[in-house]
């Protein structure tokens, strides 16, 4: 689903994670090990969504660790769209499919196969 919003694989790879373990507490080094990402990108994705809000940050020792702020606009918004169930996303009415008779080529015509 979110392949197709999300050009970044790193962001793309943290907002599932994100979506699917709302309730974890993770720090940058194990996320790193268990999504097989780099750190250096994966810290910048995580300060980005530090900053709007979706994650939040306790220091313990020398880690930081986050937690999702399931409260947030943003991550209720990603969850409604991308994770909910199908009664909480409300479905557009599609108008009916036109039908459009299609005339078999002249020659197709002739030979009796169309």
């Amino acid at each position: 689903m979110l392949e197709s919003l999300v050009s970044s694989r790193i962001r793309r790879a943290l907002l599932e994670y994100i979506l699917t373990h709302p309730t974890d507490r993770f720090y940058l080094r194990g996320l790193a090990k268990k999504l097989s990402l780099t750190v250096s990108p994966l810290r910048r994705e995580l300060k980005r969504l530090e900053q709007s809000g979706m994650l939040t940050t306790v220091p313990e020792a020398n880690i930081l660790f986050y937690t999702v702020n399931t409260a947030s606009p943003a991550f209720l918004e990603l969850r409604r769209v991308g994770l909910g169930e199908p009664s909480d996303v409300a479905t557009v009415p599609q108008p009916p499919l036109a039908t459009v008779a299609v005339e078999p080529p002249a020659a197709l015509a002739r030979l009796g196969t169309g």
